[in-house]
């Protein structure tokens, strides 16, 4: 069986029987039709529940692709469905092109260690330490 965002019918025939979803975001132009078509069969086949891959901030974010993220957001709330939104900020890979020019440049992306992650992370005091 093939499916497809585009395809309503492939989507609720995908979905007979899913308890939970994971709906991850189209990058097509059209996506905002794409993303209502899987929001739709997931509410006509009674998906328990949708968990979206979002973007940060999509209720308050100006970028550009925020507003389909939050088009889409408004869409799953208004289905009724319950629901999980992941509001993933901006992936690593969007930068890998860009390597050459940072390491031409002296940049760095360091990427976190089992090591560095148990690494308390800097704090600041807003009162002075008593003695």
């Amino acid at each position: 069986m093939q499916i497809q965002y585009d395809d309503v019918d492939s989507l609720r025939l995908a979905f007979a029987g899913v308890d939970e979803l994971m709906f991850v975001s189209g990058n097509e132009a059209r996506k905002r039709e794409q993303h209502r078509n899987v929001v739709t069969a997931a509410k006509d086949t009674g998906v328990g529940l949708i968990v979206y891959t979002s973007i940060a901030n999509a209720d308050r974010s100006t970028l550009m692709l925020a507003a389909d993220h939050r088009a889409t957001e408004q869409e799953i709330v208004a289905s009724g469905v319950p629901f999980v939104f992941l509001r993933n900020s901006w992936y690593l890979e969007n930068y890998t092109s860009q390597l050459p020019t940072y390491q031409e440049r002296g940049s760095s992306v360091r990427r976190a260690t089992a090591r560095s992650a148990r690494r308390p992370a800097p704090t600041s005091r807003t009162r002075p330490r008593r003695h």
